[in-house]
């Protein structure tokens, strides 16, 4: 299992999201209220907290063992973050993404990672750029919300806290850069 944990933003100090764990075919752990109401209060502000040096990964609706994002999401807060070349972690890129059928095609193309088949891989240089992507909207007449952690550099990968996988050929790469500041994509 693996277990990434928050430091946020002087803003979100003590903001703690729910422990996940890469896909090991455990069941969903009940989510957790107060973490659901801290990740609520990011997504509706629409500002990414201005730090990470990694993230608990979190969500108040089942089916994360088998999709990335297991409902209709109708809004995305994507902060990018990356290290600039002295080390230090500049303002993350942000973007909020409304748009139904852009979102639907990142959730598909997120849908669509998988583990890597064996062998070995040669990947680019691992920058550290990262984006974590914060779907809300509604399931089952309730508010709901999934994050996921996707990797931009090296061998890239994506994250729920229960499903993982190699972005490679899914696509989910392309659409996740696509909707990211330019002045972001150039960094990365």
């Amino acid at each position: 299992m693996r277990a990434r944990h928050a430091a946020l933003s002087a803003a979100l100090v003590g903001l703690v999201l729910a422990t996940g764990a890469c896909s090991s075919g455990r069941p969903e752990a009940p989510p957790d209220p107060a973490a659901v109401a801290s990740v609520f209060r990011v997504a509706d502000s629409g500002r990414c907290p201005t730090w990470r040096s990694s993230f608990d990964l979190t969500g108040n609706v089942p089916g994360r063992t088998r999709h990335m994002v297991p409902f209709p999401a109708t809004r995305l807060l994507l902060c990018g973050y990356h290290h600039g070349q002295d080390g230090m972690a500049p303002e993350p890129a942000t973007a909020l993404v409304t748009d139904r059928a852009t979102i639907q095609r990142l959730t598909k193309a997120l849908d669509a990672v998988r583990k890597p088949k064996p062998g070995t891989y040669h990947c680019g240089e691992d920058t550290g750029a990262e984006v974590l992507e914060i779907f809300t909207g509604s399931h089952a007449h309730e508010r709901a919300e999934a994050e996921v952690l996707q990797s931009l550099s090296g061998c890239p990968g994506a994250d729920n806290g229960y499903r993982d996988g190699w972005v490679g050929e899914s696509g989910a790469g392309t659409a996740v850069m696509e909707l990211l500041p330019r002045a972001y994509q150039a960094m990365v």
